[in-house]
């Protein structure tokens, strides 16, 4: 996936993107999009589940906040 929005890049650089190449460029980065946010959803109940076990029920776990998300979204959908 990353490898063809990549690939297309480069041809938009070159040349420049037919309707087909751009509609799949945005389906890619949308599915991108998808697949890095439930990568971090997954990761951040990993970390709330092996906190919560390290410190046990007396300790209060702080919510992860989306950072990371909100920092790459623009590289997966465009703009600034």
């Amino acid at each position: 996936m990353l490898g063809s929005i990549n690939a297309l890049d480069a041809k938009e650089e070159f040349g420049g993107l037919s309707s087909e190449d751009i509609d799949k460029k945005r389906r890619d980065r949308e599915e991108l999009g998808r697949v890095l946010q439930l990568e971090g959803i997954s990761w951040r109940q990993k970390l709330k589940g092996s906190l919560a076990k390290r410190r046990g029920p007396q300790h209060k776990v702080f919510p992860l906040n989306n950072q990371f998300l909100q920092k790459i979204q623009p590289y997966v959908f465009g703009g600034s």
